[in-house]
């Protein structure tokens, strides 16, 4: 039973991430995606691939817990006020996907 309860909060706490010249392709939620809280976190530049498990050049990354429902947005510090950015992983936090071989 632990172990189920261990892989479905792993599935249910999922990464969104964004490299900023990359160009936006994202794919619409799934209909009733629950309504998260989101929060924002401004990380040294470094310190981003360590807390988000993405990409090394990604600059940012939504980090949706949907048993908690609650979303992180973790952004370096050197794109934080980057408006296209955050609006970005605004829509991973409600829902919004990558479209497949993006």
């Amino acid at each position: 039973m632990r172990a189920i309860r261990a892989i479905l909060a792993a599935a249910l706490s999922l990464s969104g991430c964004a490299i900023f010249d990359a160009p936006d392709t994202d794919a619409p939620p799934f209909p009733n995606y629950p309504a998260l809280a989101v929060s924002y976190r401004v990380v040294p530049d470094h310190e981003l691939y360590a807390i988000c498990h993405t990409h090394p050049l990604d600059d940012a990354c939504a980090i949706t817990n949907l048993i908690s429902r609650t979303c992180v947005i973790v952004l370096k510090q050197s794109y934080h006020q980057n408006a296209e950015l955050v609006a970005h992983e605004q829509r991973h936090c409600m829902g919004w996907t990558h479209r497949k071989g993006t």
